[in-house]
């Protein structure tokens, strides 16, 4: 009986493994041929696509509203005009303007998840980002800085059964200056190296690549007091991306040279933020509009029906700044962007400063 109980068990587990096997396979991406010549089977719905062309879009758009939203949220809280700032440190006696309180070393790290759906170019996967800063108030009513961002994209492209992992070194410089009467502006240039692998046709093509992003930014911003511990920011931007990835030369069975391609953004963006200032703590929540007066959709094809080519985004943001002591604060921020036709988007950041 025993050994007639092993025999079944056996004979189960392997219909269950061949089972699993069979419909492993059938999903499996199978090349024949090799190079240019290659056919493919169950290797996505565009599998001699480039993994870098069609996730640059995305990535460009996306590392350029975390890098100015982060340096953007950072000079306005410097700047002694910006309501965070000058009412929750009003408090412990020390304004943001105040000679004895010069210069901030402020540091951050989050995600965004992301996902596409564009025929022949859905994707999911992350931006991951950690930045440090230091800023300096040049007087009463002007603040420069610098900061360096590190980004990681990893991204999983279904349309080619491939993936893409890539690092986005970035460095920021950045002005802000207070005109008084609630009113500040803030501008900055940045310039980031960017390399990474790229996959597809289930690893059977894959290369190393590299490339650069450039962008500029510059940010008005008008504050009001709405009695009590109310406060509204009313913002507006302008910002424009470059992004560029090299031709490389694949490797592997189904391996083929992968020409350049070039992202080009040019946004704009207005909204505004509502806060609490209680003790220490200030709630707030922030909504924009954006819109893309120049960019480069992936699917764009001169007809909108099948590509991406939307021009326009909601950004909603859900805060909390925690001013600890006189010179220290942390910050927590969850993100939403809605509104493209096939993408969308979801963030969290934690962020500290430390005055000194």
């Amino acid at each position: 009986m025993r050994k007639v109980f092993m025999i079944t068990t056996c004979l189960i587990g392997s219909a269950i493994w061949a089972s699993g096997q069979a419909s492993a396979s059938s999903n499996e991406c199978y090349v024949s041929g090799s190079g240019a010549g290659a056919s493919y089977s169950g290797c996505g719905s565009n599998p001699t696509a480039s993994t870098t062309d069609k996730t640059n879009e995305t990535t460009t758009r996306s590392s350029t509203t975390t890098v100015v939203g982060a340096i953007g949220n950072r000079v306005s809280g410097a700047l002694k005009s910006g309501p965070s700032t000058s009412v929750a440190l009003a408090e412990t006696g020390v304004s943001a303007g105040d000679g004895q309180v010069r210069q901030a070393l402020w540091v951050a790290m989050g995600a965004n998840t992301m996902s596409s759906t564009v025929p022949g170019a859905a994707f999911s996967g992350d931006l991951s980002n950690q930045t440090v800063g230091y800023d300096v108030m040049v007087n009463d009513r002007t603040v420069v800085g610098v900061s360096a961002f590190r980004e990681g994209d990893k991204f999983q492209t279904d349309f080619n059964a491939g993936k893409l992992n890539a690092n986005a070194w970035w460095l920021v410089p950045y002005v802000g200056h207070d005109f008084g009467q609630g009113s500040t502006i803030d501008a900055m240039l940045g310039v980031a190296y960017v390399s990474g692998k790229a996959y597809r046709a289930g690893n059977n093509a894959q290369g190393h690549f590299d490339g650069y992003r450039t962008m500029a930014a510059v940010n008005g911003h008008h504050n009001w007091s709405l009695g009590g511990a109310w406060f509204m920011r009313g913002d507006v931007g302008l910002s424009g991306a470059y992004s560029r990835t090299n031709g490389y030369d694949e490797t592997g069975a189904a391996a083929v040279h992968v020409a350049a391609s070039t992202s080009h953004l040019l946004q704009g963006k207005a909204g505004g933020r509502l806060s609490y200032a209680w003790d220490k703590v200030e709630p707030y929540v922030s909504a924009y509009y954006a819109y893309d007066f120049v960019a480069d959709y992936v699917g764009d094809s001169g007809i909108r029906p099948g590509g991406s080519d939307d021009a326009d985004e909601f950004q909603f943001y859900l805060g909390l700044d925690w001013y600890a002591t006189d010179t220290e604060s942390v910050g927590l921020e969850i993100s939403r962007v809605v509104g493209r036709d096939r993408s969308e988007s979801m963030g969290l950041l934690l962020n500290g400063r430390l005055r000194f």
